[in-house]
């Protein structure tokens, strides 16, 4: 099956069409990242983080206890590879995200705190959503501080 490209008269008819197809290509762009942020923060709030407990001495020697009700600080974030992808390309214009060190895009989470389980659903969610929506090279990843 082929297909044809629209026929022009004019330059100026050109660069409309295609400024006019990127608009909605961004526009969709734009819908499917606030789905996919809305599914982020669905899926950490209801995550159930593990309660850490930390326990020592201080510097005069007395016993201490801490818990954190949020589960042990990390850090978040999705990937979207490749970096030349136009997906990629606007979520950099946007200030979303920027050019990860080891390629591709990276997008951070950066809400609730240091909840390390809460910052995973939020990213996996987003992955998992943008998947299903088609987009490929979207990943997630999460390390403990």
């Amino acid at each position: 099956m082929t297909t044809t490209a629209p026929q022009f008269t004019s330059l100026r008819e050109k660069i409309a069409y295609e400024t006019a197809q990127r608009k909605a290509r961004y526009a969709a762009f734009a819908a499917d990242w606030a789905a996919a942020e809305e599914a982020g923060r669905k899926a950490a709030c209801e995550a159930n983080p593990t309660p850490m407990v930390i326990e020592g001495r201080n510097a005069d020697g007395v016993h201490t206890r801490y818990v954190v009700d949020e589960g042990p600080c990390g850090y978040a974030y999705i990937t979207i590879h490749p970096a030349t992808s136009s997906f990629a390309r606007w979520i950099v214009k946007e200030g979303i995200g920027r050019k990860a060190y080891r390629g591709g895009v990276e997008v951070s989470v950066f809400d609730y705190n240091q909840s390390m389980t809460r910052k995973a659903a939020h990213a996996k969610a987003v992955a998992e959503y943008l998947t299903a929506k088609g987009y490929a090279g979207i990943d997630w990843f999460d390390r403990i501080d």
